[in-house]
């Protein structure tokens, strides 16, 4: 029992900072009370010539005290309550050393910082910790179809954020079923008109593959949705409003999702008839109110 007892101790003593064998020099210190040094030794378990090299560090660190004689040297444990000395040095420490390593830690404003994710978690790290903590516009281009197929619930969960937090976003989506499905239950939930959602024209040669691409902030997002999945994150400001104009320039030559589905409504009747409802409903409640 009692050596659990001092294992526990000496764990918490090494979260504090202490070695291993200072925990254990400084428990023994500790139940003497005073003592030599081969005395601290032997109830330490730790071989003299170590033990010297150990105390000479807790007295450092304001733990031990040592009182010499003509015959030897006493050493004792200061009280525990100078543990606490330690933590106030770390803290202080820290506070002197952060503003330098902040300066290190600073990119250059014109030099593009790149970091890469990889696999499923570390997109969730992306979407999660990053863009969803954007309080301004978000502009997607994106493969819904691929994107629900790793992530079955994320643009669901993505719509209701948006919602909540008054985050307004525009994107492009492919002229497929799963993508334009995605766009006019988005378009029914959209009680803030914050989410813009365009088709690209049907005839292209060339869509939105298995991929993911978002501009938020001065950030760009790209996700490689086949094979071994990547997460690359680029900030730099001036690729990031390049990237914007670009986006909008492909949203001119795009078609709002409900445009495109009342245009094609052959295709997509209850899709049609959706936006019907939804139209019918908001008419309603305009004149009502």
């Amino acid at each position: 029992m009692i050596y659990y007892y001092h294992m526990i101790l000496e764990k918490y003593l090494q979260q504090l900072g202490l070695s291993e064998k200072e925990s254990k020099v400084y428990i023994a210190t500790l139940q003497l009370g005073s003592g030599s040094v081969q005395e601290i030794a032997q109830k330490a378990g730790i071989k003299r010539p170590t033990t010297y090299t150990i105390i000479d560090e807790l007295v450092k660190k304001g733990l031990v005290s040592k009182k010499i004689s003509t015959k030897n040297t006493i050493f004792s444990a200061e009280g525990p309550e100078n543990l606490g000395n330690l933590l106030e040095q770390k803290k202080y420490a820290l506070s002197s050393a952060l503003p330098l390593l902040k300066n290190i830690y600073k990119e250059e404003s014109n030099k593009p910082s790149v970091k890469i994710y990889e696999g499923l978690d570390g997109t969730k790290q992306v979407y999660f910790n990053t863009i969803w903590m954007s309080k301004t516009e978000v502009l997607f281009f994106s493969s819904v179809k691929k994107l629900i197929s790793l992530y079955p619930n994320i643009l669901d969960s993505w719509v209701d954020h948006l919602q909540k937090e008054k985050i307004s976003t525009k994107e492009l989506i492919n002229p497929e079923r799963e993508d334009i499905i995605y766009g006019i239950n988005s378009y029914i939930n959209n009680n803030n008109n914050l989410q813009e959602i365009r088709i690209i024209p049907k005839g292209m040669k060339r869509k939105f593959t298995d991929s993911d691409h978002a501009i938020f902030d001065d950030k760009l997002m790209f996700v490689t949705l086949e094979g071994k999945i990547f997460t690359t994150v680029i900030k730099n400001k001036t690729l990031a409003d390049s990237m914007r104009t670009l986006f909008y320039l492909a949203c001119e030559k795009a078609t709002p999702v409900v445009d495109f589905v009342i245009k094609n409504k052959e295709e997509y009747p209850e899709l049609y008839r959706k936006i019907e409802a939804k139209q019918k409903k908001d008419r309603e409640e305009k004149q009502n109110s």
